[in-house]
């Protein structure tokens, strides 16, 4: 029986990734790595072909950003759409949306809070359903981007049966 199919580009794309991870303190996902750089998409649930598609590598530019990423985090997979936390040099942070198609700037550093004032300091977890992306932005509360707005889901300011809510 053979064995695991040999990428070497990829290995070191995700190599060259966990030190940009490492940077951040966080640890990088090396098995999913491998799902963020390939997107997997079949129709049936037996064995068929795929067709393989690059959502984002080390090669790949920061949509609305400057350079490219150096470390992926926490993807999520909804149908053919892509939720990641992706990270550049300069202390680049942000959450990011592949919709099959294109990748878009979900919110990152330079996004201002809705409703509130300033941008957000810190963007993470995200959640995916369809196109929605749901995450959490530290300081600021829980936030939706649904067709391509921004919309306040809570916040530390957030009353729920005459108590105040504690997001954390």
């Amino acid at each position: 029986m053979a064995g695991p199919a040999k990428l070497p580009g990829i290995q070191r794309a995700l190599y060259r990734g966990k030190e940009g991870c490492m940077k951040r303190n966080k640890m990088p996902f090396i098995s999913v790595g491998a799902f963020l750089l390939l997107c997997v998409f079949a129709t049936h649930a037996e064995a068929q072909s795929f067709i393989l598609s690059k959502v984002a590598d080390l090669n790949t530019p920061i949509p609305s950003g400057s350079g490219n990423f150096d470390c992926f985090y926490n993807p999520v997979i909804s149908g053919s759409n892509i939720a990641f936390e992706g990270y550049g040099l300069s202390n680049q942070e942000g959450i990011y949306l592949f919709d099959g198609f294109a990748l878009t700037k979900v919110a990152d550093r330079n996004t201002p809070i809705p409703g509130g004032i300033g941008n957000f300091t810190n963007v993470f977890y995200p959640v995916i359903s369809g196109s929605n992306v749901a995450f959490w932005a530290q300081g600021g509360g829980i936030y939706l981007f649904k067709n391509n707005t921004l919309i306040k889901l809570a916040d530390p300011t957030l009353w729920i049966d005459k108590r105040k809510a504690i997001l954390i």
